[in-house]
């Protein structure tokens, strides 16, 4: 027997132009009926699933947070807590603060 979990996944397309707008209703994510995987809450299997499709970069980190149900700041804590790396070099953070010094 399956175990269906269904987790409602809206997003926030506004961004996008009005001739590639969908309407997203939601998904049913159907898991095998096994004992370990009923101990997980929704928000946890969220945040996994969310935190699995951005370390293979299937996804922004920005809808990967929409996702998870996160602030980006929270959602950033959980991909340094999973030691999933956020993509930055210390070479871009050298440029950040080359640009930031010009304008001061």
């Amino acid at each position: 027997m399956l175990a269906v979990c269904h987790l409602i996944l809206t997003l926030e397309l506004s961004i996008l132009p009005q001739s590639l707008m969908w309407q997203p209703s939601g998904m049913t994510l159907t898991l095998p009926d096994e004992p370990a995987l009923a101990a997980f809450r929704e928000d946890q299997l969220r945040l996994e699933l969310a935190c699995g499709l951005y370390s293979t970069r299937g996804v922004s980190r920005g809808l990967a947070a929409k996702l998870a149900g996160m602030e980006d700041e929270a959602f950033e804590a959980e991909l340094h807590a999973h030691s999933i790396s956020n993509g930055l070099k210390p070479s871009d953070l050298d440029a950040d603060i080359a640009v930031f010094d010009k304008r001061s």
